[in-house]
């Protein structure tokens, strides 16, 4: 019998279609993969299994007997923990307090699970201060620790160093002798490399593939090294001067250096690591865009040009195939959907610095190999990148220079 039973699941948003009919099963002892192109429903798919969502039709069966969750409480209650795409930690408290408040763990308890996952931690840290990195190992840490009968992974590398993805990886492949669970990942090396079968999302369905079948992209050229010095930095010792047509990786840098780049707004253009600091998300779609197109056109207080915001518009949809409306409200999209938004809006800018911070999370392999061809078009034009990442895979193939921070000393490899 399967753990889990998925059948004709289905859930809209007024016109919008997220899942339609999904059904499909996990075993304990299995690791199923799930890809698809951003908005296609995967996250919705999660959410509606793990109660956080109701669904409109259809059933959920656990271990036989179908399931009603009314919230993630009543799920995991049932044995099915989450990693949600977005934090849901508390700010205000500490990473052990907030692994505490959903598991009740004792602080030698979640030391053993850090071992045994191969994770370094500090347990005693604000959230609030913390980097993207260690919010995402307090989140595995907060599921796995749920005593889990079925585990729920949405995007759960994105903020993960490679030898903790490993490190992860080997954890999960001794868990699921006794547990089921359902890895979602625009990573399809990493879906390759972990999942048992794989399971398609497109358009709200869903469809069974061969692991075999999973195409992984090819790299693309290395970018060349520019000449004219557009930017000079320190960072504690470390000094970094980023030339123009340049794009230069920083990989596993500390929040400290993160936050030191963020100084440098106002000669650099900044995209963040949380989408909210960047886009309003209580405002529609064309309302973005239009907050962005007068910081271009320099029209701040001026009306705005409705024919050549339309087209800015319908220009950015097409070329990054943005899954929404002008009148649809930013924060009822997908997190691929609204990474492309914001980086559609940064990248069209008249700049001469460009700085970015996990730029490919939440995206689609397809997404990302566009926006890596977006990032060397505006590199041939003459603008200087740097980009923060946890990482290496994601930028050595687009990078002119990479520096890596592993253990308090620095390494150039290129």
């Amino acid at each position: 019998m399967a753990l889990l039973r998925v059948e004709e699941l289905s859930k809209r948003f007024g016109k919008i279609i997220a899942c339609e009919k999904v059904s499909f099963t996990l075993s304990a002892n299995e690791i199923v993969g799930l890809v698809g192109e951003n908005g296609t429903g995967k996250s919705t798919l999660v959410k509606l299994i793990s109660g956080a969502l109701r669904k409109d039709e259809g059933r959920i069966l656990l271990e036989g007997e179908e399931c009603d969750f009314n919230s993630p409480k009543d799920a995991l209650e049932r044995g099915i923990s989450t990693v949600y795409q977005d934090f849901s930690l508390v700010e205000t408290l500490s990473i052990k307090e907030n692994i505490q408040l959903q598991t009740n763990s004792s602080e030698s308890e979640i030391e053993r699970m850090l071992g045994e996952l191969g994770f370094s931690l500090s347990l005693n840290d604000e959230v609030d201060y913390v980097s993207e990195n260690s919010k995402q190992k307090a989140e595995i840490l907060k599921a796995l620790l749920s005593n889990p009968k079925i585990l729920l992974l949405d995007e759960p590398t994105h903020s993960l160093r490679k030898r903790e993805i490993k490190s992860f990886f080997d954890y999960l492949r001794k868990a699921k002798e006794r547990i089921g669970v359902l890895f979602i990942s625009h990573k399809l090396r990493e879906v390759k490399e972990i999942a048992d079968r794989v399971l398609l999302m497109k358009e709200g369905r869903i469809f069974e593939v061969g692991v075999e079948d999973i195409e992984v992209p090819k790299p693309l050229a290395l970018k060349r090294k520019g000449k004219e010095e557009l930017l000079k930095v320190k960072f504690d010792g470390f000094s970094l001067s980023l030339r123009e047509g340049e794009i230069v990786a920083l990989i596993n840098f500390p929040p400290r250096y993160k936050i030191r780049a963020l100084s440098l707004l106002g000669k650099a253009e900044i995209v963040p690591e949380d989408r909210k600091e960047y886009l309003f998300m209580e405002l529609s779609v064309k309302k973005n865009f239009a907050i962005g197109f007068k910081k271009i056109k320099g029209l701040l207080f001026s009306k705005v040009d409705e024919d050549a915001l339309e087209a800015e518009i319908k220009g950015a949809i097409r070329e990054y195939e943005i899954k929404a409306r002008e009148e649809d409200l930013v924060e009822t999209l997908s997190g691929g959907n609204q990474q492309k938004i914001m980086l559609s809006k940064a990248l069209s800018r008249d700049l001469r610095v460009f700085i970015g911070y996990n730029l490919f999370s939440s995206l689609d392999y397809k997404s990302v190999e566009k926006v890596k061809r977006k990032l060397l078009k505006r590199a041939e034009e003459g603008i200087g990148i740097i980009l923060f990442t946890e990482d290496l895979d994601e930028v050595k193939d687009i990078a002119s220079r990479i520096f890596i921070h592993e253990r308090g000393e620095m390494s150039c490899l290129a």
